[in-house]
Parts: structure tokens; C-alpha cells; sequence
């Protein structure tokens, strides 16, 4: 191959390489206008939880408690404990309006254990689940009373105490759980809130705590304000240089393929006028096949094997410079020739029509 062949090659796959790498980013950027948020400003739309949950226990009429209802912080006797009220209130509001699909419900379990292990457990809904949907609001609230027979648990803790030695814990859990969507926004966002009271019921004596109190804030949500006129710019831009780069590499592939295939031609016509050099007879004029018949050997060793045995040169003539050469031997009216060329499938000779090459001897008409 020569220095400018190499130097060609050389420059046309690097022009290849760029476009395509043009090509790439130009596309991304069309398809990025379409699915994110260019030259957007970021804002952070939060959400804010305000839990509370308070509850109250009156006592069973007894002769050592002159007050119906337990006092915060105070002990009393566990089995002289009658019902619990449980008011719980819920808030959450947001920085923009949203839409929430929630649900909450209020469950009671007694569970006892042997060290870390559950031995027996009871569980029951003393407000079974409660499903909400709501659109278009800045803020949802719940506020929900509920009344608990402490004694009927009691009883049911302590029979299990007194046959077994296992202490058994009641749990009170409030459970909350919200959907948000924020408007305008795809993603939705999973808000889970658990209000606990915990009363180891089957102590003798039991301490009273009035209210639980939750207060936060989350930042969940990025809004997007985002520059219309620049993206629409930038896609304009885009794709306009989109457009004039894609034929551009179509024809920078179309070149280098050439190229490769002249440095094909080139090395196999070199070898070919090394080897047979000695019986080789350049041609510097087109040769004149009329009213001969003309027949295509597929190999030039094939065409050498003829020469041979016709003891004649083999005839070499450029028929297009880098592109196509005619390796052939004159026989009085027969013609013998090995064609060399780029395009292979596309030879025609100029007389009396053309010659099919897909099969190695033809008569021309």
C-alpha cells in the first residue's frame, strides 16, 4: 500500500470515527429535549407529618382509687383498669397541592415471649381498616376516637400468665399509610407512620403515659421549572446538524469501504505482476476482441496453465487505473481472460455485448 493510500485511509476513518460519534450525541440531545429537563431549576416540594396520640383509662369502681380516671405518670393496679380511649390525630400538608390514597387502622396484640422468642400471640382490630382517596389538596387530616375494653384483655393476658409464667406485653399500634402523588409530578412517594402504646398487662402495677407527639419534615419531591424557548432551540440546533451530518458519514463510510477495497485491489494486482512477470506482456492500448470468442477463467493460475500450454505471453492491459485490470491470452480467435477489479460484478467489455461472469466460459454473442 502507498504513503498516500495509507494517509487516506488513515484520514477517512478518522472522519468516520467523528461524525459517528456526532451523529450519537446529536441524537441523544434530540431525544433528551423530549425526556428530561433541560436547563430546568430544581425545587424541592416537602411534605409535613404532625402526629398525636393521646389516650385516657378510667378504672373499675375499686376502694382505693377515689378518681373514675387514671392519672398521667401515676401507678395503679392492672386489673383495676377498665377501658382505654384512644384519640389519635394525623396531619400531613404539603408545599404544593397532591393527591393521596391512604389508609389507617388501629391494632391490638397481646404477644408473650421467652427471651427473643414469640411463645403466644393475639391480635384483633379495634378499628378495622379505614381506605381514603383524595385529589387536589394541600393537606389530609385524621382524627379518630377509639374505646378499648382493657378488661377483656386482661383477662384473656392473665389466664395465659397463670398457666404458663410468661409475661405477656399489650401493644397498641395505630397504623397510617399514605400514597402521595404531587400534581405534575410521575413518581408517587410511600408515607408509613406506627403510633405505639405498650402496656405490660400482666404486671401487678402499671404506669400511665398520656400523649405521644410526632412533628417532621420530609423532601421528597423535585419539581422541575424548566426553560421551554431553550429547548426548543437546542432541538432546532440539533436538528439541523443531525441532518447534514447523517449523509455526510453515509458518504465517509461509502469512501473508506472503497478505499479498503482499492487496497485490496492494489495488493492482489502487485502480487499478481510479481509473480507472473516473466511471462508477462503489458498492453498500453485497449485490446480488440471483436469477432472473437471470449471465455472468463477464474483464477489467473488457471489463465497461466493456458499460456502455458499454448506456449504464448499472458497479455496485461490497465483497463481503469486502481480500479480494473484484464489479464489475458490471445489464442488466433479464442480469448482467455482473467478479469481484476473493484466493483467485480459490474465489468462489461465493449464488444458485441457483455460477458456473465458467474460462470467460468461464456460465448459472447
Amino acid at each position: 500500500m502507498s504513503d498516500n493510500l495509507k494517509i487516506r485511509k488513515l484520514v477517512r476513518t478518522f472522519l468516520v470515527l467523528l461524525s459517528t460519534c456526532f451523529i450519537i450525541i446529536m441524537g441523544w440531545i434530540l431525544v433528551d429535549c423530549f425526556t428530561t429537563k433541560n436547563n430546568a431549576t430544581d425545587k424541592v416540594i416537602s411534605y409535613r407529618v404532625k402526629d398525636n396520640l393521646d389516650y385516657s383509662v378510667t378504672l373499675k369502681d375499686n376502694q382505693f382509687y377515689t378518681d373514675e380516671e387514671a392519672r398521667e405518670k401515676n401507678l395503679y393496679v392492672t386489673s383495676l383498669l377498665d377501658t382505654l380511649q384512644l384519640n389519635f390525630d394525623y396531619n400531613l400538608s404539603g408545599s404544593k397541592f397532591f393527591a393521596a390514597d391512604y389508609n389507617y387502622k388501629v391494632v391490638l396484640s397481646l404477644t408473650a415471649k421467652d427471651g427473643e422468642d414469640v411463645v403466644w400471640e393475639y391480635e384483633e382490630e379495634a378499628l378495622t381498616r379505614v381506605d381514603e382517596s383524595v385529589k387536589d389538596v394541600i393537606e389530609v387530616s385524621i382524627n379518630e376516637i377509639v374505646n378499648i375494653d382493657l378488661s377483656h384483655l386482661y383477662n384473656m393476658a392473665n389466664t395465659y400468665y397463670e398457666m404458663t409464667d410468661y409475661p405477656v406485653v399489650l401493644d397498641i399500634d395505630v397504623i397510617v399509610n399514605n400514597n402521595l402523588k404531587v400534581n405534575g409530578y410521575t413518581d408517587s412517594v410511600q408515607d408509613r407512620e406506627v403510633l405505639s402504646v405498650s402496656i405490660p398487662i400482666t404486671e401487678k402495677v402499671v404506669s400511665i403515659e398520656k400523649s405521644l407527639d410526632k412533628d417532621y419534615n420530609k423532601k421528597v419531591f423535585h419539581q422541575y421549572e424548566v426553560n421551554e424557548s431553550f429547548n426548543i432551540y437546542l432541538f432546532i440546533v440539533s436538528g439541523i446538524l443531525f441532518l447534514i451530518l447523517v449523509p455526510i458519514t453515509i458518504r465517509s463510510y461509502i469512501a473508506l469501504f472503497n478505499l479498503i477495497n482499492l487496497d485490496d485491489y492494489s495488493r492482489k494486482l502487485k502480487k499478481l505482476k510479481t509473480r507472473y512477470k516473466d511471462v508477462l506482456n503489458i498492453v498500453k492500448t485497449k485490446p480488440d476482441f471483436d469477432k472473437k470468442e471470449i471465455y472468463e477463467v477464474l483464477t489467473c493460475n488457471e489463465l497461466f496453465s493456458i499460456a502455458c500450454d499454448k506456449d504464448i505471453d499472458i497479455n496485461y492491459y490497465e483497463k481503469s487505473k486502481g480500479k480494473e485490470s484484464w489479464f489475458y491470452v490471445v489464442d488466433k480467435k479464442d480469448v482467455y481472460i482473467y478479469y481484476l477489479a473493484l466493483d467485480y460484478e459490474h465489468i462489461k467489455l465493449s464488444s458485441k455485448g457483455s460477458v456473465k461472469l458467474n460462470k467460468k466460459k461464456k460465448k459472447s454473442k
